[in-house]
């Protein structure tokens, strides 16, 4: 299945073309000749059609002076199109200016309302615009192997204001005639204002609306870029007015734009002057990628105005006894940004490799590469990508798939790892989180990095650490975690329980999810001998990805298990999910204790209070999300435990 890009106007939609086809609007003088009025806007339909909207900072100039480059390069006006400002350039070295993150080879359309004599570019186009009063203009454009591109304003005369931009990204499915090839993308040298040469490939041959035009007799030319080397036989071009004139041209191909030759030559003759449907153009097979129609005016005036164009030849594309599937793509990775996944991976070696799609809940996307960016999708959501390879007859291979939850950028007050603060480890994973895949698609990292991620991140000022049952653990252990570790003298240190010393460690908290068993313990104190192991593990007991509302307080670990020999104790207290506590546990003279804290760090309550446990004398702190009471049947489960945390400290400072 091929993807193309279509503009169209705001009239019925006839049909679509497959591929994906990226599109080049240059904007000239406008002619009063072949003009269209201003209300034939031009928007983005289809049938089958995935949008993506880019988010571009502050597109209305509402919140002033920020997010458009320097503000001594421009100034706010009041007067704007749909709110009460808009951005105003009035010097020759004024510009507003953004950068904005975009997928790969992949075609955008901005959209900006304009007033005044200025130019708008983006991703290496432009289009310059002259109007009295704030009109909207576009610029479509491929983002090729950039991951941003920059949004530029510039004046060319007088004030120039700038408003209300939009940025999307389109793909529409569409059936392409047998034998035809199809452009991935087409450009000319000039067009008159809203007659652009993607209007040539839209499908609309009966809309006369919806054309290239440029005027002048020499010097005009639009070109169509196959993406490789292709074996073409004939071109197919509806003429504007074509059964009122003949229009003058030559059909020139060639590897390279700078090297054609011509293989039709209408200069002189002209198109036949009898019809405005697609008139054929035969000549020998050649084997090119550009295809480049020059033209020099008709018999009645300058103008040069072509409808639509169709490419046909032997495209070795479109093989259709081809049944044999390509291979899967491999290595596949997912990377999580704000509101957006990065995806790569390893492309199959298949000769007839098309393109590769990728599916999701929201939308699908198709690459011609080995990685794409998927924005403006929903920050904290679990998405699950299904990858598959598509060769150039239609054969879908089998499919990978790759979970990935996006997140937003840290507030002001920091990362979770600066909220946390030195002297901790975090025990976490490497890899790409793949639910229901061997392990979810991670290795355990017993001193894993404390970017932003998925298992450990920043949520409303605290750390937030996150974990599913079917993560990999560390060795005999068979319950997952995202959890710190004390770092006492610089690395996996203890500290003596049985001393006058009190070992004390104070920690706000939110438990906000539970995993399937409804367990997980928030704090610990663990000892170095198995003999010990937890010494004492606070947890919280409930229901199964319960979320809200009452939960058990429970005391496990030695001081329960062995030393009063019972299955954990329940603590009288009102424990609440996604309901921030303080507290605070310590220990000394082999006595354990846990407290209820004020806000002020003060202790109100003892909520529990061991006897002394024995020679416990090799301890450290853990704090974070580690599940209980995981089993086979949870491996696959998309049920996580999540824990929120912040004013971490110990003492004595180790």
């Amino acid at each position: 299945m091929k993807k193309t890009l279509i503009i169209r106007k705001e009239i019925p939609l006839l049909f679509s073309i497959s591929a994906f086809i990226l599109i080049l609007f240059i904007s000239v003088t406008s002619c009063t000749n072949e003009q269209i009025s201003d209300e034939l806007l031009e928007t983005i339909k289809g049938d089958s059609e995935v949008r993506i909207s880019i988010p571009i900072q502050n597109p209305g100039f509402e919140l002033g002076e920020v997010n458009w480059g320097d503000p001594d390069n421009y100034a706010i006006s009041s007067e704007g199109k749909s709110g009460s400002k808009s951005g105003k350039v009035s010097s020759s070295s004024g510009t507003i200016e953004q950068t904005v993150d975009v997928s790969r080879n992949t075609d955008y359309v901005l959209k900006a309302w304009v007033k005044g004599n200025g130019e708008l570019s983006v991703g290496g186009q432009s289009n310059d615009f002259d109007t009295d009063d704030f009109e909207e203009v576009f610029i479509t454009f491929n983002s090729g192997s950039s991951s941003s591109v920059t949004i530029l304003g510039t004046r060319i005369s007088g004030d120039v204001r700038f408003d209300d931009f939009s940025l999307n990204s389109t793909l529409i499915d569409g059936p392409a005639a047998p034998g035809q090839i199809i452009p991935i993308s087409v450009s000319a040298n000039g067009n008159q204002t809203g007659y652009g040469p993607e209007n040539t490939v839209d499908g609309e041959i009966e809309n006369t609306e919806s054309r290239w035009s440029s005027n002048g007799y020499t010097g005009k030319y639009i070109t169509y870029d196959l993406g490789t080397i292709k074996t073409i036989s004939s071109v197919k071009i509806a003429w504007f007015k074509g059964d009122e004139r003949e229009a003058y041209f030559k059909i020139r191909v060639g590897n390279s734009t700078s090297s054609l030759t011509t293989v039709f030559d209408a200069k002189t003759i002209g198109s036949s002057g009898i019809t405005e449907g697609l008139e054929t153009f035969d000549f020998e097979d050649v084997d090119v990628r550009y295809v480049r129609i020059s033209s020099f005016g008709n018999s009645k005036n300058s103008w040069n105005s072509i409808i639509e164009t169709e490419i046909y030849g032997n495209d070795e594309d479109s093989d259709e006894d081809d049944t044999t599937p390509p291979g899967s793509v491999s290595e596949l990775n997912a990377v999580a940004g704000n509101n957006s996944v990065a995806l790569n991976w390893n492309n199959p070696r298949d000769s007839d490799l098309n393109n590769v799609r990728i599916t999701y809940d929201g939308g699908e996307v198709t690459s011609f590469g080995e990685s794409v960016t998927i924005n403006n999708l929903i920050n904290g959501t679990n998405y699950t990508f299904t990858v598959v390879a598509i060769d150039n007859s239609g054969n879908v291979s089998a499919s990978k798939v790759i979970n990935a939850i996006p997140h937003g950028p840290p507030p002001p007050g920091g990362t979770a790892a600066s909220i946390i603060g030195p002297g901790w480890k975090l025990n976490g994973f490497t890899g790409s989180l793949n639910i229901g895949s061997n392990d979810n698609g991670l290795d355990y990292a017993d001193n894993a990095s404390k970017n932003e991620s998925h298992f450990f991140f920043e949520k409303d000022g605290f750390a937030a650490f996150k974990c599913y049952p079917g993560n990999p653990t560390s060795g005999g252990s068979s319950n997952s975690r995202s959890e710190l570790r004390e770092v006492i003298n610089g690395g996996d240190g203890y500290w003596n329980g049985n001393t006058n010393t009190e070992h004390s460690m104070k920690w706000k908290f939110k438990v906000e999810n539970l995993p399937p068993s409804g367990k997980l313990a928030f704090g610990q104190i663990h000892e170095k001998d198995d003999f010990y192991d937890d010494v004492i593990r606070v947890q919280v007991q409930g229901d199964a990805g319960q979320s809200s509302g009452t939960v058990d307080l429970r005391i496990l670990g030695y001081v329960t298990e062995k030393v009063e020999d019972r299955e954990g104790r329940t603590i009288d207290f009102d424990m609440q999910l996604d309901t921030e506590y303080y507290f605070e546990l310590t220990m000394s003279n082999g006595i354990v204790t846990l407290y209820d804290l004020d806000n002020n760090g003060n202790r109100v309550e003892e909520l529990f209070q061991s006897i002394d446990i024995g020679n416990a004398n090799e301890n450290y702190f853990k704090a974070g999300c580690y599940l209980q009471s995981t089993n086979s049947s949870h491996e696959s489960s998309d049920v996580y435990g999540q824990v929120l945390i912040k004013d971490l400290e110990v003492s004595p400072d180790n």
